[in-house]
């Protein structure tokens, strides 16, 4: 009998298998879907708020403030010279034609037609006017507008030195919607993402079009981000290719879209996109972009300009129109393919604009602004009194005291004087010299220089020059300033507080005066004396305080404070007209031992200039903010700190040293200078500083001139290192009618006194030893002179 067949039982094994695969497949699946879920729920309660994008913060979109100078006021008297570069740094165009337009002038022989510019200034809003200028000697003679008014003056606006960024180096301006032309809005959308208004926030389509053709070509050949991603991207995310980040991107387009309209979302990527560097900051937003390539807003863009912005977020760097034109050509014409392909513009309209120049502003070197250590200076202040996020986030203006004018006439005086002295001390030419070369020298090591500049009755910091060519290379920046960081010994140039102190009342002394002049010395403790030297190691014997001061007598100045006047009224004396370093009270303080910054010394000066007031250096005028408010302003306030008798005999004395004293090589060939002045010369040990601050009646100015190590010397006294700068500076700043030191005040008499023995001249006294001096009526000299009967 045949056997029955076994049952096979291998079926329900592989139902089994299948049963238990499936049920592990979908417990896997659910598990992922379950992880992947918790992970996007964390993802997206981590996502950031949107706030950043609501527009009530919106004046934090402009990420730098302006730095201007002070406006112009042009003046009956002032130089031609002075208005014609005046003109030419506000970029006002000479034309041919008599009748200029608003910017421009003509100029004639003897007479100059303006059209000035309509500017807003902190207090003063300016309507342009059509003016006449005349000259006479080549000096303004006249002003009239073109009604015939009579003018004594006229204003020119300010002039933009600077745009200070914070440490992130960003630019960006709000621009509405309906301010952009639809040129832009077509040629960003064609270009970035053509499905904008049909998808919400992630496009599947794209996503899905992208990922085939890059497993095809087996790399990166496109992407998928819309606007709204990159929206995201831009606001919240670095660049830095990671999983994570491309969720947290999708997430948050989402979460975008859900916020804003698709109108609010673009015109919120116009404002945010980064379009590339441009000079020293990083632009966002295509206003600012406008503003930087093309120097106008973007309501004003033509097509292919438009088109090139659009070509730039792609890679902003790669396609800079700055650094890589011909690119940037090539990818703005793609644009316009791609909008004529799209029937965005017509083909006239792509064959004009393909056609078309990039026509990019070239951005200005750092060099061109002729006030670097002024900025820094300016800089140093802000950053100490408001923070970064006010500073760099208001769109704050700063309108400052410098004269820009002055401020190039300081830096030519300084960049020749400077040169000067390189060759007298055996320097290869500093403009060929090449730092990196085998015999090449650290710019640096060279000798240095420092000058400022101040308007006596305000305190307004005219021009500062802290040294030589703040940019000696593009990596290395000479950034200290010896205007107001070098703390020196002043040597001589501090001797007239002494005189000053000696003055005042209750005076010990006047201009007549006498002191011998012979070796002395005093003990400075138990141990030590010290012993004064004049620099050319004679006596004069019994001099006046009036030879020793213009003559810069060491051992008599420092007789006359260690016998009459005393250490601490001397000290008192520098500490009242606005000496802030400390002053050590020793004897040779009276020759300047102690050390001083020069923007002190020179403000101090100014205190004899305007006959006994102080004014405080000011170099911020104003800070305004976005909407046109004041939020500081820096008034004046010039404050008695000595007599004015005694001011006014300070600038007699001092004239004296200009006229014949150690700085009489100013009235001299070749430096020929001419104008009432007065000053002081400074000198110190082993000549390691020089220095001359001097002034005119309405501009102090000082100059220092040595190296920066101090165990240098520059082998020039005051006044063959530091005085020819100086005068060659004065000479063109003053571009004012200059006056003489007049009036008097009501009780200074002037008598003519025998130098030689400070007594009141006779008929047969020498000539050359007659001095006009000023005297306080009641403290002067009675006799007549006996050496000369």
């Amino acid at each position: 009998m045949q056997e029955d067949s076994k049952p096979n039982n291998k079926f329900p094994k592989i139902i089994n298998f299948l049963r238990i695969v499936i049920i592990v497949i979908l417990a896997g699946v659910f598990i992922s879907l379950g992880v992947l879920m918790g992970i996007v729920v964390g993802y997206w309660k981590d996502l950031p708020p949107l706030d950043a994008l609501e527009y009530k913060e919106s004046e934090k979109w402009k990420f730098h403030l302006e730095v201007y100078s002070d406006l112009s006021t042009i003046e009956v008297g002032d130089t031609k010279e002075y208005l014609l570069d005046r003109l030419k740094r506000l970029k006002y165009v000479q034309v041919g034609r008599e009748t200029p337009q608003k910017g421009e002038y003509s100029l004639a022989d003897k007479s100059i037609r303006i059209y000035t510019n309509d500017f807003r200034y902190p207090r003063l809003s300016n309507k342009g006017h059509l003016i006449l200028v005349k000259f006479k000697d080549n000096r303004i003679a006249s002003i009239e507008k073109s009604d015939g008014t009579k003018l004594q003056s006229f204003h020119l606006e300010p002039e933009l030195m600077s745009e200070l960024y914070g440490t992130e180096g960003t630019a960006r301006q709000l621009v509405r919607l309906p301010d952009i032309p639809q040129s832009l809005l077509q040629a960003f959308i064609v270009t970035e993402d053509r499905r904008f208004y049909r998808h919400w926030g992630i496009d599947i389509y794209r996503v899905a079009k992208a990922t085939y053709k890059n497993l095809r070509a087996r790399r990166i050949v496109e992407g998928s981000g819309t606007i709204t991603m990159q929206l995201a991207r831009y606001l919240f995310f670095t660049r830095k290719q990671t999983m994570q980040r491309k969720i947290k991107e999708a997430l948050l387009a989402l979460k975008i879209e859900r916020r804003y309209s698709k109108d609010e979302i673009l015109e919120r990527y116009l404002n945010f996109i980064d379009l590339g560097r441009y000079a020293s900051h990083q632009i966002y937003g295509v206003q600012q972009a406008s503003l930087n390539y093309f120097g106008k807003p973007v309501w004003e863009l033509s097509l292919h300009e438009s088109a090139l912005l659009a070509a730039l977020p792609k890679s902003p760097s790669r396609y800079s129109p700055v650094r890589h034109p011909d690119r940037a050509r090539q990818r703005r014409n793609l644009v316009l393919r791609i909008m004529l392909k799209r029937g965005y513009i017509t083909l006239k309209q792509y064959e004009s604009s393909v056609k078309m120049p990039l026509e990019v502003k070239k951005p200005p070197e750092k060099t061109t602004t002729n006030a670097p250590h002024f900025l820094e200076y300016i800089k140093i202040q802000l950053e100490q009194k408001y923070k970064s996020t006010m500073l760099y986030s208001k769109g704050l203006k700063v309108y400052t005291t410098l004269d820009t004018t002055l401020q190039t006439m300081a830096n030519s005086a300084i960049a020749s004087g400077l040169r000067n002295l390189d060759k007298e001390l055996g320097f290869p030419n500093y403009d060929d010299n090449d730092p990196y070369a085998p015999n090449g020298i650290d710019p640096l090591k060279y000798i240095q220089g420092a000058l400022v500049a101040i308007d006596p009755k305000t305190g307004y910091i005219k021009a500062m020059v802290g040294g030589r060519d703040f940019y000696i290379s593009r990596n290395k920046l000479n950034y200290f300033n010896r205007a107001v960081q070098a703390e020196r010994q002043p040597g001589s140039a501090f001797k007239p507080f002494v005189y000053c102190a000696a003055f005042s009342s209750p005076a010990v002394a006047n201009p007549a005066s006498t002191i011998d002049d012979e070796p002395w010395s005093i003990d400075i403790d138990r141990r030590r004396r010290w012993a004064p030297e004049n620099y050319t190691k004679r006596y004069w014997g019994t001099v006046t305080l009036w030879t020793a001061l213009t003559k810069s007598i060491n051992v008599a100045t420092a007789r006359l404070m260690n016998e009459k006047v005393g250490i601490e009224r001397t000290i008192d004396m520098a500490k009242r007209m606005g000496i802030k370093s400390e002053l050590r009270p020793v004897p040779s303080i009276a020759l300047g031992s102690s050390e001083v910054t020069l923007l002190e010394l020179t403000s101090a000066y100014g205190v004899w200039a305007d006959r006994g007031f102080l004014a405080e250096p000011i170099s911020i005028l104003y800070i305004v903010n976005q909407n046109g408010e004041i939020i500081e302003e820096n008034v004046p306030r010039p404050r008695r700190v000595i007599d004015e008798n005694a001011a006014y005999q300070m600038t007699s004395v001092l004239q004296g040293v200009l006229d014949d004293g150690t700085g009489k090589r100013a009235r001299q060939a070749p430096l020929n200078f001419r104008l009432p002045a007065a000053g002081k010369t400074g000198t110190t040990n082993n000549y390691s500083d020089a220095w001359f601050i001097g002034y005119i009646p309405d501009l102090v100015a000082g100059v220092w001139v040595g190296f920066d190590d101090p165990q240098i010397s520059v082998e020039h006294t005051g006044a063959t290192g530091a005085m020819p700068i100086w005068a060659q500076f004065m000479k063109k700043a003053a571009y004012r009618t200059i006056k003489d030191f007049v009036p008097e005040p009501r009780e200074i008499i002037f008598l003519e006194i025998d130098k030689s023995t400070g007594m009141l001249k006779n008929r047969n006294c020498p000539k050359a030893d007659i001095v006009k001096m000023a005297f306080i009526n009641g403290n002067h000299p009675t006799e007549l002179c006996t050496e000369h009967p």
